[in-house]
């Protein structure tokens, strides 16, 4: 049932309002089809892409080996122009939100990309993988990928609400509201 999980949590994310890639399961229901959304809108030019993990310098395997401050960090360090960063800051507090809303304990720096056409044009990719632990017994208690402020609970407490406005620049009222949205949407 992964690829129904995942189909599920993107259509989730889709409803919230939060850019998220086209998915569709197979006949099936075995696969899970995630559609490029690394070409212009040309259909014809490829944008780069380049995973936070790759970002931070970190091997594939250390994937888990970051925390949200890090991530933003490295988007601040990389996103240089104010709109597009305030934009990718934004849309990254939408995932956070999402992954604590649905438990994606699989949230990780590979999971989370900047994809870009030039220096002057880096936005934060869309969703592209998101799947709910709860509906796995073996997993369900499992921990956040990647804490915030040191902590890898799925109750942080204000922690994430701090995070979320010295960090991402979202206020606590938005944060409400966006919380609201995608409890809508689940």
């Amino acid at each position: 049932g992964v690829a129904l999980n995942e189909h599920f949590c993107m259509e989730v994310s889709r409803q919230a309002g939060i850019p998220t890639a086209q998915t569709e399961v197979s006949d099936d229901g075995q696969a899970l089809v995630v559609h490029r959304f690394d070409f212009e809108d040309d259909g014809a030019t490829r944008k780069g892409m380049e995973d936070l993990c790759s970002l931070l310098s970190l091997r594939p395997e250390e994937k888990y080996q970051s925390t949200w401050e890090r991530v933003a960090g490295r988007i601040k360090d990389v996103v240089t122009i104010a709109a597009q960063q305030n934009a990718a800051l934004s849309q990254l507090a939408d995932l956070l939100l999402l992954t604590y809303a649905l438990r994606n304990a699989d949230c990780h720096t590979k999971n989370i990309a900047l994809l870009y056409s030039s220096r002057e044009n880096i936005v934060l990719a869309p969703v592209y993988d998101m799947l709910t632990i709860t509906v796995y017994d073996d997993y369900a208690k499992n921990p956040p990928g990647m804490p915030v402020e040191g902590r890898s609970t799925w109750m942080p407490g204000k922690a994430l609400e701090r995070f979320l406005q010295t960090r991402c620049g979202v206020m606590p009222s938005q944060v409400k509201e966006r919380t609201e949205r995608i409890c809508e949407a689940i």
